[in-house]
């Protein structure tokens, strides 16, 4: 593996593992406000993500005139769509999920999604699944099962039939967002600098608002959030979901779909770890060998990934 390379891959890596720990606040963050609607919650979390990821878009990139022949244009466009409504049905089908069953039905549930990715990888990327990929899967998906495997419940069937529908909405937007990564741009104000832009980001965009119009009926009556709400709603928009999606926009395309959703389930880990240490939910002994595992599952991935 020559130094370029590695620095590419590297690069991917640190943008990768950066949006999984910002993506970690999301359960201290709701935790801060019971009482509140998850779909208010996430339609204006949605908001605030949709104002930070166009001011990014247009500053960093001059927005997107696509530099590709018109077949692809027609692809890139149809996979556009999908990643935007797989972006928005993940969110808001997660939400209703933790309504009708357990919080760990719907988070286990929902962490299937690096399966789903491996498995598709091949058929509609052209990628495939190293044994030491699977391996790593295997490895981060039973400590996630030791995480959250003592709370399962077998109550609430539709809550776990969204769940897995969530967790089938995420792999298929990871997807979606690796190949619109393949297929760039160049800026639209400035056409002839060579600086290429990911395809992706107008679809995260557009899922964005696609998530506040579903979410809309829940918005509506505001009246009851308090300043303190509306500062979490904000940190909740701009740096638990906006920001790691433009790191993780960035680090998809250095990298492999599989290898990306595998360092992804960083966040398994750090997410109850916030909880607790700043809300005093200690996680159970078997939680903590769960998180171990997945965490040296990543770490041995990771050594071995630098293998020739």
């Amino acid at each position: 593996m020559n130094s370029s390379s590695f620095t590419e891959r590297g690069t991917g890596v640190l943008l990768v593992l950066s949006a999984a720990v910002f993506w970690s606040f999301s359960g201290i963050s709701v935790k801060s406000m019971p009482g509140i609607s998850p779909l208010m919650i996430t339609g204006y979390r949605s908001v605030f993500t949709f104002i930070l990821m166009p001011g990014y878009f247009i500053l960093a990139c001059g927005g997107v005139k696509p530099a590709v022949t018109t077949g692809l244009q027609a692809m890139s466009f149809k996979r556009a769509w999908g990643s935007a409504f797989c972006y928005a049905l993940m969110l808001v089908m997660f939400i209703s999920a933790t309504s009708y069953t357990t919080a760990a039905n719907a988070i286990l549930l929902q962490y299937s999604a690096p399966l789903y990715v491996a498995l598709l990888s091949f058929s509609m990327l052209g990628e495939r699944v190293q044994p030491r990929e699977w391996l790593t899967l295997g490895g981060c998906l039973a400590g996630v099962l030791m995480f959250f495997g003592e709370k399962l419940s077998a109550q609430g069937m539709w809550g776990n039939v969204l769940a897995v529908l969530s967790g089938v909405a995420c792999a298929l937007n990871t997807i979606f967002m690796r190949s619109l990564s393949k297929v760039t741009g160049k800026g639209a104000f400035a056409p002839d600098t060579p600086q290429k832009v990911s395809l992706a980001f107008p679809a995260v965009i557009t899922g964005n608002l696609l998530t506040v119009l579903i979410c809309l009926p829940w918005m509506l009556d505001s009246t009851h959030l308090t300043r303190s709400h509306w500062g979490i709603l904000v940190f909740l928009g701009f740096i638990q979901l906006g920001l790691p999606y433009i790191l993780f926009t960035l680090g998809i395309a250095k990298l492999g779909a599989v290898e990306a959703m595998i360092l992804a389930m960083t966040e398994a880990v750090l997410n109850p770890l916030w909880v607790a240490l700043f809300n005093g939910e200690m996680p159970s002994t078997l939680a903590c060998f769960g998180g171990t595992l997945i965490l040296m599952s990543i770490g041995i991935y990771g050594w071995l990934k630098q293998e020739p």
